[in-house]
């Protein structure tokens, strides 16, 4: 039997299994795992659970910020608008990322949108507790400060990313922004991977056996994996035949 689907719009009753992941992932941190027991339970005791199918909106562009998202499982897409058709990828997110920082700080509705790539499962820590740890956790603002800055060098990443790269590069790149902390296997299929790096399936398949080939990725029917640990965008210079754009 299925799992139930839950609306996206409605958050889910705490479950002993939600409980154990947001728990899990949140002491799992370097900011949660300097909270007190007590403290702790707060914190957990304050969040709600909400699930979202793929291609289904968790954030809106233009809403009033009211919780900090925490992905337990799934990819999730930041975008932003450039024109009334066109979207611009600000950052991907796989388990084990938060998002929507920026928004809460600065007390502002959010400039970006995001959307679930695939069934995403989340953890929503309202501005209430989100401001409490602001002002009681000195390792809370360490990580807040570490994100955005990472936020900042992503942009500017996308902006100066080199006409030439190839897709290889990319898409090694995008997976290395979707695997956080240890996790190094994503639930993505081929037709996802190519939709979200802007390619055909047909060059998405081209580049991920290259890649395969290389002994850097694992690629499966609807999962793909990162074998090698470090220097990967310096491995892809390896390849001896560049992939047209």
């Amino acid at each position: 039997m299925s799992a139930p689907r839950i609306d996206p719009a409605t958050p889910a009753r705490h479950t002993m299994d939600f409980d154990a992941a947001a728990e899990r992932m949140i002491a799992g941190s370097s900011w949660g795992a300097e909270l007190s027991p007590c403290e702790l339970r707060r914190v957990l005791a304050s969040m709600e659970e909400r699930a979202h199918d793929t291609g289904q909106v968790i954030a809106a562009e233009g809403e009033r910020a009211a919780y900090w998202y925490g992905l337990i499982e799934g990819v999730a897409r930041l975008s932003v608008g450039t024109s009334r058709f066109s979207k611009s990828t600000l950052e991907h997110g796989g388990a084990d990322t938060w998002f929507g920082e920026g928004a809460l700080v600065n007390a502002e509705v959010r400039r970006y949108q995001a959307v679930a790539v695939t069934r995403c499962r989340l953890v929503l820590l309202p501005r209430r507790t989100f401001e409490w740890l602001r002002s009681h956790s000195l390792e809370f603002n360490h990580y807040l400060q570490s994100s955005l800055a990472t936020r900042v060098e992503e942009c500017v990443a996308l902006c100066a990313q080199p006409l030439e790269s190839t897709i290889e590069d990319r898409i090694l790149k995008f997976l290395d922004g979707c695997a956080a902390g240890d996790r190094k296997t994503l639930a993505l299929t081929q037709s996802q991977l190519a939709r979200l790096n802007g390619i055909s399936r047909q060059r998405a398949n081209l580049a991920l056996a290259r890649l395969r080939d290389a002994g850097l990725l694992s690629v499966e029917r609807k999962q793909i994996g990162l074998i090698a640990a470090t220097h990967r965008v310096d491995a892809v210079d390896t390849l001896s035949t560049t992939v047209p754009s």
